[in-house]
């Protein structure tokens, strides 16, 4: 029940409801072709069941009352990470290489500005025509996607010469639940979101993500060779596990 899974783009999903104990939850069922056993996620973004091929929608009604009281117990254990991250940064704020940066946002009638970020005085402002109904998440994330494949690319330049492990490509993508990945060709997949944190923690997923290419699992020999190029490892993992919800939350409101 507390495995992470990444489920495939080609995935087929269908939305729900069911009570449990009293209370109407909505959940998502995904039928995918990777997957070789039921199971139940619960994050941010919800409920989810996701079921083999050729396994009956009845099994996810089965499952959730099954394990009813974890079910709901992650649902509350999300609330309390909503709350808290509320707390610790205000609204229409990030976090930008681990620092907080105010997020603004500019009405413009110049289309020479339009969808332009500019840093300013430790926060960020968004620059979107005043007439145009344009979501500025979607400018913000296309700068920070930049921004990341910078500072990951900068880093890659120098851990694959310390670590003697050469990418065959790089790309920067929107994992759900995982900050990096090594395939079997040796490309490697960054989150976006990395840049967010702090340098020494995006070190962190670089260092691990190139050592892959010499370890594919997560050996004990693996976790030597991160230790070696990264010994506060650890402490970087906790920090990712421990601010999830603030990286990946939508901080930005519009009136």
């Amino acid at each position: 029940m507390n495995g992470v899974t990444v489920y495939p783009a080609n995935a087929r999903r269908s939305a729900h409801c069911i009570e449990l104990e009293g209370r109407r939850i909505d959940y998502a069922i995904r039928i995918s072709p990777l997957a070789k056993r039921c199971k139940i996620r619960v994050d941010l973004d919800g409920v989810e069941v996701v079921l083999p091929r050729r396994v009956s929608l009845s099994q996810a009604v089965s499952m959730l009352r099954e394990h009813s009281a974890w079910v709901l117990r992650q649902l509350e254990h999300q609330q309390h990470r909503v709350a808290a991250d509320a707390a610790l940064l205000p609204e229409n704020t990030i976090l930008l290489r681990g620092e907080p940066a105010l997020v603004e946002i500019i009405r413009t009638t110049s289309a020479g500005g339009f969808g332009q970020v500019d840093p300013w005085d430790g926060g960020l402002r968004v620059r979107l025509l005043v007439q145009a109904a344009t979501d500025p998440i979607a400018a913000l994330e296309t700068w920070l996607r930049h921004q990341a494949r910078k500072d990951i690319e900068a880093r890659l330049a120098q851990r694959s010469v310390e670590m003697r492990q050469q990418p065959r490509c790089i790309y920067i993508r929107d994992q759900r639940t995982r900050w990096g990945a090594c395939s079997r060709l040796g490309n490697l997949s960054f989150n976006w979101r990395l840049v967010m944190a702090p340098p020494a923690v995006l070190d962190y997923v670089v260092v691990h993500e190139l050592a892959h290419l010499a370890e594919p699992n997560h050996s004990p020999d693996f976790w030597l060779l991160v230790a070696a190029f990264c010994p506060e490892f650890k402490r970087h993992k906790a920090w990712l596990r421990e601010h999830y919800a603030v990286l990946h939350r939508r901080a930005i409101r519009m009136s």
